[in-house]
């Protein structure tokens, strides 16, 4: 599997400042995968290039001070996975994904990772969330959120990730 992991890109005090208009500004949307038959929804934002303001182009600079090339990236789709939520396994368009974790804290003990696998019947690979860190990885590998456990404090809204997909 070609999954990169970039750690401590996004500096503490950036996702501190982010988190009230992120949690409480945002409008949010009850979104699913449309290439499954068992709709599970969970809370996202979808915005087309057009659309990026603030946050998207600060973490679009954040790509491009690692030598990332971000004319192709047309989207990004924001989520929100909470306690109980059940994501499905997909792919999303394009050709990369960069996937940002946006929590200003996360215990690993809360666990919420996103899960790789390359074929539907593989053991999956677990990414856990950690503050500031960016995950690269080929668009049409089968990933999935996952919720996070009941040991997440309730002051805590959920997972929260931002991805950009290229075309």
């Amino acid at each position: 599997m070609n999954i990169k992991i970039i750690d401590n890109l996004i500096d503490k005090k950036f996702l501190e400042d982010l988190e009230r208009p992120i949690i409480f500004e945002k409008p949010w949307y009850l979104g699913y995968d449309y290439e499954f038959e068992s709709r599970s929804v969970s809370l996202g934002q979808v915005l087309i290039r057009d659309e990026f303001r603030y946050v998207e182009l600060y973490l679009l600079k954040k790509l491009e001070e690692q030598k990332i090339d971000t004319s192709r990236i047309i989207r990004c789709y924001y989520n929100c996975f909470r306690k109980c939520d059940t994501p499905r396994y997909h792919t999303d368009p394009g050709g990369r994904t960069y996937m940002f974790y946006l929590n200003k804290e996360w215990n690993k003990l809360w666990g919420a990772p996103t899960k790789f696998k390359k074929k539907k019947y593989y053991i999956p690979k677990l990414i856990f969330p950690k503050p500031g860190r960016l995950v690269i990885f080929d668009a049409n590998l089968l990933h999935k959120g996952t919720a996070p456990n009941i040991f997440m404090p309730d002051e805590h809204p959920g997972r929260l990730s931002i991805a950009f997909h290229e075309t």
